[in-house]
């Protein structure tokens, strides 16, 4: 199968968007795809908007974005016609969706595979990059949804979530939608016997947990911190790691806290120092306000590693109650006494605390790994193709 990858920033460089289309693009290639690069794309304004973008930050104080504009992604259609002449002919397209989407007003006769993690609505006012926009960019950012998701032959989303806002909001038919989780990027490379060492030779007198995230303040690493002073209260002796974000409060981090620093994963050693951390850990503690999957969860999971964090966005899609976790309401009070509660449980119980370790293993090794993710893209698009 040939298969055209089109995204506007450069996949091969795996510090963009989580690294995800640069594991997505590995992925199909070991799958045997020959894959035809089409990115990065060029993004080019015109003389207007690029005065709007100064008119409504000092005049309004809002932020305006041409990337969802009419005109800006027919440019981008243009774009990838063009190369997809010179390459010659392809089954399908498939482009990793971070938005703006590229083949949004894309008409070339080739089926179109948008595999994202959100739509316009989702992300609106959640994230902070989606916040603030001014009228004029929510209109064309909800309008070129509207239309990416006309144009295109299955748009693809990681967590059920999505899917249900591409039906209620845009009016989406069901039978254009779909769902498959993202996989881990970072694993180990461990049988399930060696896992189930690292998890026997976690100990048992104290509580290691573990915080990896790059945003404090949406990651609420304070809830963390909380949670763990709450278990040091209850007589659980703790260690938390942080890892990547440095904590806001002027207060002093209590003495459990280790802050560790941000670990470069495009790097083997940062690799290596990132799972040692995993595997030794009891849990992975991330009380997110605002994720639509969490790629951390998968690479936890391939440690033998359950992780506890909100009833939030697409976690769910990613950490399963009793599975490889446990997911509590996103109410800070709520989130530190029943996470505690839990975390206090299964140190009390070894045996079923390691059945929780062995059985996250498992969901990695069957549903959050990028080949067994690709393969089910690539079964979509076979099926397409045998039906047209």
């Amino acid at each position: 199968m040939r298969i055209a990858f089109v995204s506007t920033y450069d996949s091969s460089d795996i510090n963009k968007w989580s690294g995800i289309a640069f594991h997505m693009y590995k992925a199909l290639a070991d799958a045997g795809v020959d894959l035809v690069p089409i990115f990065p794309l060029q993004f080019r304004t015109n003389l207007t908007q690029k005065l709007l973008r100064k008119i409504y930050s000092h005049l309004f104080g809002k932020k305006y974005s041409a990337a969802f504009e009419t005109n800006v992604l027919r440019h981008c259609a243009k774009q990838i016609q063009r190369r997809l002449q010179e390459s010659g002919p392809v089954d399908a397209i498939v482009v990793p969706g971070s938005l703006p989407i590229a083949t949004t007003y894309l008409k070339c006769g080739i089926p179109v595979f948008v595999w994202g993690d959100g739509t316009f609505e989702d992300l609106l006012n959640w994230y902070d990059e989606f916040t603030n926009f001014c009228q004029r960019t929510i209109f064309f950012g909800q309008q070129s949804q509207k239309e990416q998701l006309t144009n295109t032959t299955r748009t693809i989303y990681c967590a059920p979530l999505f899917v249900q806002t591409a039906i209620s909001r845009y009016d989406t038919d069901n039978e254009r939608l779909a769902v498959i989780p993202f996989g881990a990027n970072t694993v180990p490379n461990l049988s399930r016997d060696e896992i189930s060492q690292f998890i026997r030779q976690r100990p048992h007198n104290r509580c290691r947990l573990l915080f990896i995230g790059l945003d404090w303040k949406r990651k609420q690493g304070d809830w963390a911190v909380a949670t763990a002073e709450e278990l040091t209260r209850r007589g659980l002796p703790i260690e938390l790691t942080v890892v990547g974000a440095r904590p806001t409060s002027p207060d002093p981090l209590p003495q459990f806290v280790k802050y560790h620093g941000f670990i470069d994963k495009s790097t083997e050693s940062g690799k290596d120092e990132l799972m040692q951390l995993l595997l030794n850990s009891h849990f992975l503690i991330l009380p997110t306000k605002a994720d639509t999957f969490g790629i951390v969860f998968c690479e936890a999971s391939a440690c033998g590693t359950p992780s506890l964090s909100t009833q939030i966005g697409g976690v769910s899609a990613a950490v399963a109650d009793g599975q490889n976790g446990k997911l509590f309401p996103c109410q800070r009070s709520t989130f530190i006494e029943e996470c505690s509660n839990y975390v206090m449980a299964m140190m009390q119980d070894q045996k079923k605390y390691e059945q929780l370790c062995l059985s996250s293993f498992d969901r990695y090794t069957t549903d959050l790994n990028w080949r067994a993710s690709v393969t089910t893209l690539l079964n979509l698009i076979e099926t397409h193709i045998a039906n047209h």
